[in-house]
């Protein structure tokens, strides 16, 4: 399960395809854009690969996935890329409870965020419709975690994506990360 956007990574790796089912879930209009470009592209969607119109705060995540083939028994990695950050703390932390009561033990979540001292702190994007909504305090990310019933495998700060992704092999920067910008990996048992 992804908020997946515009991301290719389904077609990136489309080795691991005939083995796993992937469920993009996006608001419908993005989705429906991103079909269409597929399609002028000629780039054949496969039968693996689901495409779910989704609200978080609105929809039945389990309800809305379960229609479409999905296991709630089966290990799960899902990747919320770019979705947490529109939404608020109360959805946040009810998908959190719903994808760890719903999935199979040792299954994975995901996730950017942006570290905050108060809401203040959250990016304006200066669109009605892309509000930024959820952060976590810098010294509160284990405690939310653990709050959630799940154990951190990764954190990559904004620096750590810097040195895996924007370091050339001379060693100069090719872009900067938003100080504020983390990944978490987390799973549960």
């Amino acid at each position: 399960m992804k908020g997946a956007g515009y991301d290719s990574r389904p077609y990136r790796f489309h080795a691991l395809l005939s083995t796993t089912k992937i469920f993009e879930l996006d608001a419908k209009p993005t989705q429906e854009h991103k079909l269409a470009c597929l399609r002028q592209q000629n780039i054949p969607i496969h039968q693996n690969i689901s495409f779910i119109p989704m609200n978080f705060e609105t929809d039945d995540l389990i309800t809305t996935l379960c229609r479409h083939g999905y296991d709630r028994q089966k290990q799960t990695l899902f990747i919320w890329e770019g979705v947490t950050f529109y939404l608020s703390q109360t959805t946040v932390r009810r998908m959190l409870q719903v994808l760890r009561e719903n999935s199979g033990v040792g299954s994975r979540v995901c996730f950017d965020f942006q570290t905050i001292r108060d809401e203040r702190d959250l990016i304006q994007t200066g669109l009605v419709d892309e509000t930024i909504k959820f952060g976590i305090p810098s010294e509160n990310i284990a405690r939310f975690i653990n709050e959630h019933q799940y154990r951190i495998v990764e954190h990559v700060t904004a620096d750590e994506m810097e040195r895996r992704f924007l370091t050339l092999q001379n060693g100069d920067l090719f872009g900067k990360i938003m100080p504020m910008m983390n990944f978490l990996l987390i799973e549960h048992d």
